[in-house]
C-alpha cells in the first residue's frame, strides 16, 4: 500500500475559494487535471459529480472525500483542498466542510482504491485541526509521512 506521502505532494495541497459544492468539485478537478492529464477535465468533473449524486462524500466533522474511479486513469491521484470558511457539501451531519481530499483512481484497482480511501479518512480525522492551522503546504505534507 502506498503511503499518503507518496500520493500527495506540496503542489497537490491547495487553498480553495469556491462557495458551493459544484464549484468546489470544479476547482478540485482543475487542480487534478493540471497535474495529471491522463483524464480530461470534463470527464474528471463528470465522474465526481455523478459520484456526489449517489451520496454526498461529506463524511462529517468538516471533512469530505470526493472520489471517483475512472477507466482512463492510469494511477491514483490525490489532492487536498482546504477552505477556511467552510462550504455546505450536504454532509450527513449538516456541518460545513473545510477539508476536501480528492481521490481519483483507475477502475482496475479496487482493493487499492478502498485502502487509499480508508487511509485518507484516518489521516483527515486524526490531523484535521493541525491541517487547518498549518501555514504552508510543506507543513501539511510533513503530516502525511505518518500515513
Amino acid at each position: 500500500m502506498r503511503s499518503l506521502s507518496r500520493l500527495l505532494s506540496p503542489e497537490r495541497i491547495v487553498w480553495l475559494s469556491s462557495r458551493d459544492r459544484d464549484a468546489i468539485l470544479t476547482e478540485l478537478a482543475r487542480v487534478h487535471t493540471s497535474l495529471d492529464d491522463t483524464v480530461p477535465f470534463d470527464e474528471t468533473l463528470r465522474a465526481l459529480v455523478e459520484r456526489e449524486q449517489l451520496n454526498s462524500t461529506g463524511i462529517g466533522q468538516g471533512l469530505a472525500l470526493p472520489h471517483a474511479r475512472i477507466q482512463k486513469a492510469r494511477n491514483f491521484s490525490v489532492i487536498l483542498g482546504l477552505h477556511k470558511e467552510g462550504v455546505d457539501f450536504d454532509s450527513f451531519d449538516g456541518e460545513p466542510v473545510h477539508l476536501f481530499l480528492l481521490i481519483i483512481g483507475p477502475t482496475s484497482e479496487n482493493d487499492m482504491y478502498v485502502q487509499i480511501l480508508a487511509r485518507a479518512s484516518r489521516f483527515l480525522r486524526s490531523k484535521a485541526a493541525d491541517i487547518l492551522t498549518a501555514k504552508t503546504s510543506d507543513e501539511i505534507y510533513a503530516m502525511t509521512l505518518e500515513f
